[in-house]
């Protein structure tokens, strides 16, 4: 189940993705699909139970008919009293998945924004909220448990008087030898534990329902909004693609606000464009549709008259490497980070070509070395060179710098602007920026403001 969520989830739709809650996301597959794991193992268990029942019952059948259609219509209100407390219970999971949620949101904002609580003096504030809601999470968690120690309770005490009632009819009624009553004492002895026992799994498996619906959900939501993962673009090829065309390309996030209206562009192989304008000009929205992350609403975008749609994505995706504004790394070796699932080529070749990835030859371990989560080991200049040296060895043939610069001293930017006009004889290249000093650098600068 967990790998079906964390598959389902890859597979779908960016747009879809990044409307949902990143606690969200994380509690179902940190938390809520363990807890799934662990109702379904007491269904099993319970399972047992119910085994055993039927052979016991059927054995106090043989012994007295009587006696045990009395035992088990003297049960019937429990079945009554069982129903209140799952309806409870239901109640309580669904609270427990919501404060799970909370609690998991309020864990990740702290962590995300560790740095910043130690400059504004967060620390008050943080363990408020932490308390706050590990509280709530702990008081859900007390209800539950209570909720199955009282109808545990009701069990225990139910069933000792059912049985006792049952063997005092069966002796001073229905004159039942001393032995039939031996052995029925016994059977109950085993009953009483093994019916207690089956509540339980029953309860622990009714309160998983809350999480597994909301698991089930997600996985419905992302098949919904999948992405096509398989190339249907056979006889496709733009490796050696002559343009790109936005043609009257609209897309609006609400239909009140259009990012855009109308829009025409055109890109040509081995471009060197910047891409400019003020905050909420388009300028992420504008590197979507052209990765095919999003569609536009109305109009097209195509490659050489060929739409960029389901059936060319894939190909289109091939020819594409990219540089967000935040640098992610993974907790790795520089070496991984660089060549990920691509052929190891001679890397340190790669690397001599390129004078701002000099630093990486005087750490201690070069292309080896451990840079720990997000590359927290190194500054955020090497961070962001080693991206862009990752996508530079992809060796695509469209490079998208989304603010890839913003972090690097003026010599290190001067070396790689200077090092992207000389790959421009090879790739076509797309650079968003606010710096002018970048942005004088290109051939073209296409502002989305204007």
């Amino acid at each position: 189940l967990k790998n079906e969520v964390f598959q389902s989830l890859l597979s779908s739709e960016w747009s879809f993705y990044k409307q949902k809650k990143r606690s969200e996301v994380s509690n179902i597959l940190i938390s809520e699909v363990d807890y799934v794991g662990f109702g379904v193992t007491r269904l099993l268990m319970g399972l047992g139970n119910t085994v055993l029942l039927i052979v016991y019952t059927a054995i106090s059948f043989y012994i007295s008919v009587p006696m045990t259609l009395l035992a088990m219509l003297c049960f019937l209100p429990f079945i009554w009293v069982q129903k209140k407390f799952v309806k409870k219970r239901l109640a309580i999971g669904e609270e427990v998945y919501e404060q799970g949620e909370k609690y998991f949101n309020t864990v990740l904002e702290f962590l995300s924004a560790f740095k910043l609580s130690k400059i504004f003096q967060w620390k008050t504030y943080f363990t408020f909220y932490y308390q706050k809601e590990t509280s709530k999470v702990e008081q859900k968690s007390m209800e539950l448990t209570l909720n199955s120690l009282y109808l545990g309770f009701v069990y225990e005490v139910g069933l000792v008087l059912i049985i006792c009632f049952a063997l005092f009819v069966s002796y001073e009624w229905l004159e039942m030898t001393f032995e039939k009553l031996v052995a029925l004492l016994i059977i109950a002895s085993r009953l009483i534990p093994n019916i207690r026992g089956l509540s339980s799994n029953y309860q622990s498996f009714v309160g998983m329902i809350p999480s597994y619906s909301k698991i089930l959900d997600l996985i419905k939501s992302c098949k919904e909004n999948k992405e096509n993962d398989k190339d249907n673009s056979e006889g496709l090829d733009f490796m050696s693609f002559k343009e790109v065309k936005f043609e009257n390309v609209s897309f609006a996030y609400e239909k009140s606000s259009p990012v855009f209206e109308g829009f025409d562009l055109q890109i040509n192989r081995r471009d060197l464009i910047g891409i400019a304008g003020t905050s909420g000009a388009g300028k992420s929205t504008f590197l979507d549709l052209l990765m095919g992350l999003s569609e536009p609403d109305a109009g097209t975008v195509s490659i050489d008259g060929i739409v960029l749609d389901n059936s060319s994505l894939l190909s289109w995706r091939k020819q594409i490497s990219y540089v967000s504004q935040e640098s992610f790394l993974f907790n790795t070796s520089i070496r991984k980070n660089i060549q990920m699932s691509l052929d190891a080529d001679d890397l340190e070749s790669f690397i001599s070509n390129f004078p701002w990835l000099n630093f990486i030859s005087k750490l201690p371990q070069g292309l080896e070395t451990e840079i720990g989560d997000l590359g927290k080991f190194l500054s955020g200049g090497e961070r962001q060179r080693i991206c862009i040296a990752r996508a530079l060895y992809k060796k695509s043939n469209l490079l998208i710098l989304d603010e890839a610069t913003n972090s690097l001293d003026q010599e290190n930017e001067k070396m790689i602007l200077d090092e992207l006009n000389s790959l421009k004889s090879e790739m076509t290249i797309v650079l968003v920026s606010h710096d002018a000093g970048v942005l004088d650098a290109v051939d073209r600068v296409i502002r989305l403001n204007e």
